[in-house]
């Protein structure tokens, strides 16, 4: 997804897109296009001799010198107070703020949302979270037009502190806020959810995405999948919010099943076994058979072209996915919304890899360092199924695909820490599993820990920089490189 034009920009500057590079990036993508498109053929040699003198003079008309543009002294004023603000340390910054605050034909939208761009990283390394949340407050208080601009932003951050600061009671209240701005700006809303999913709030996101539904539904801001996408996310959230409060007790179901059917069209005998596999009810058996394919596709050699999962290996697929997710809910005490963060994207990572989307090229890590030096060698699809060595199950993720499927969801662009980290640390649990059920054996479990255990320090060097909230980064500190089988 494209950067929004009014999200922080990618150079770091702290200020919006839309007036920082979004102007150059458009440029140069104009530029790309440009050379891509053919070139116009040239005119025949006698073309010039057709035309006569005036029409030459005509066609050429003497160009005029460009009026020089009147000085615009608000605006100079306001590039004055914020390179001032640049120039600032961190309390110079915050007093500049403050003083701007009684300049109210300075402070603008674009003026408060980039000081307070800047102030949040710093307030939070020096553990100053109630000083960020009262500028906050008084830019509220002083200038409420001002704040409602891009409260969304302001109440993300709050988001953050309240989780980071463990003030779990600021949540839903600040949640109540930023609801009604889902409409406006989805893809803030989207990642404050994955926070909060991450952190087990499910009471909080069912009523906050139940609320924010009908405004959803219409908004022309949002693409038709993303409004599909939210709809799914509600039904999920409701159906967990079910199984916490009712087990696997039928009794009620009818009524969810209605409630189900006004975001998406529902499948009742589907969403019962779903319901089941979590409530570890389904007495479902697995076998290496479930996922095994066919000898002619193993085989081919077709220079790495994308593999399509079978129907009955994609369902049970999915099956075995929300199967993994029950187990980690009922032996391992993981909050269903945020085990949901990591079979989700576990479930894309391994159909992507198939799909040859995931070819072996550089880390992120090593483009930067070693740019000139060359890649892995590319491996077919057919490498994961070959069934040779069970060390490369296709179900076992290896550390070269991970990595590069990892970055895709730590693009500059697209930032997606919890999932990231949901994932990763979620991984040995995954093999442990895999192994209880006999899908692979304890030296492929034992195998891929040591391979994936590479990425680790790679992953804490970047969360570091996108990402300050500590449950993160000790969850990947703390990631095994050894284990029992967890699902033993």
């Amino acid at each position: 997804m494209n950067i929004n034009r009014n999200d922080p920009c990618h150079c770091g500057s702290g200020k919006k897109y839309k007036k920082c590079c979004m102007e150059k990036d458009r440029v140069r993508e104009r530029a790309q296009s440009a050379r891509s498109e053919p070139e116009e053929q040239n005119p025949p040699a006698d073309y010039g001799k057709a035309l006569k003198p005036l029409d030459l003079e005509e066609s050429h008309p003497p160009s005029k010198p460009a009026k020089a543009k009147k000085p615009n002294p608000h605006a100079e004023a306001l590039t004055a107070r914020w390179e001032e603000f640049q120039e600032q340390d961190y309390e110079g910054q915050v007093a500049l703020f403050l003083k701007t605050l009684e300049e109210p034909q300075l402070m603008d939208d674009e003026m408060a949302f980039e000081m307070l761009n800047t102030l949040h990283p710093q307030t939070v390394e020096h553990r100053e979270y109630q000083r960020y949340e009262s500028l906050v407050e008084q830019l509220r208080e002083r200038l409420p037009k001002i704040y409602d601009e891009s409260a969304h932003y302001y109440l993300k951050n709050l988001l953050t502190n309240a989780v980071i600061t463990g003030r779990l009671d600021r949540i839903p209240v600040l949640m109540n806020e930023l609801t009604p701005r889902a409409y406006k700006d989805i893809d803030i809303f989207n990642k404050v959810v994955d926070q909060l999913a991450y952190h087990g709030q499910l009471n909080v996101l069912r009523e906050a995405l139940e609320s924010a539904w009908p405004a959803v539904k219409k908004s022309p801001h949002i693409v038709p999948w993303g409004v599909e996408e939210f709809a799914i996310k509600t039904v999920k959230f409701l159906i967990f919010d079910y199984l916490e409060q009712h087990g696997a007790d039928a009794s009620g179901r009818s009524k969810l099943f209605k409630r189900l059917a006004s975001y998406s069209e529902i499948v009742p005998e589907r969403i019962a076994n779903t319901m089941a596999l979590i409530a570890g009810q389904a007495g479902r058996q697995w076998t290496r058979e479930d996922f095994t394919f066919p000898p002619e596709l193993k085989s081919r050699d077709d220079g790495g072209k994308a593999i399509s999962l079978p129907e009955t290996v994609q369902d049970n697929l999915f099956d075995l996915s929300v199967d993994f997710q029950g187990h980690l809910w009922r032996e391992e005490k993981v909050p269903l919304v945020k085990s949901e963060l990591a079979r989700e994207e576990l479930v894309v990572y391994l159909v992507e890899r198939l799909a040859g989307e995931l070819e072996p090229r550089k880390s992120m890590f090593e483009a930067v360092v070693h740019p000139r030096r060359p890649g892995p060698p590319k491996r077919s699809p057919t490498f994961y199924l070959s069934g040779d060595d069970d060390s490369v199950h296709w179900l076992c993720p290896d550390r070269t695909t991970l990595d590069a499927f990892l970055a895709q969801l730590l693009d500059f662009l697209s930032v997606f820490p919890y999932k990231v980290s949901a994932l990763y640390e979620a991984i040995p649990s995954w093999l442990g599993f895999l192994e209880s059920r006999q899908l692979i054996s304890a030296s492929a479990r034992s195998q891929t820990l040591r391979d994936l255990h590479g990425l680790k320090s790679g992953l804490l060097s970047i969360l570091r920089k996108v990402q300050s909230d500590p449950a993160l980064l000790s969850a990947i500190e703390n990631w095994e490189k050894e284990t029992s089988p967890r699902g033993s």
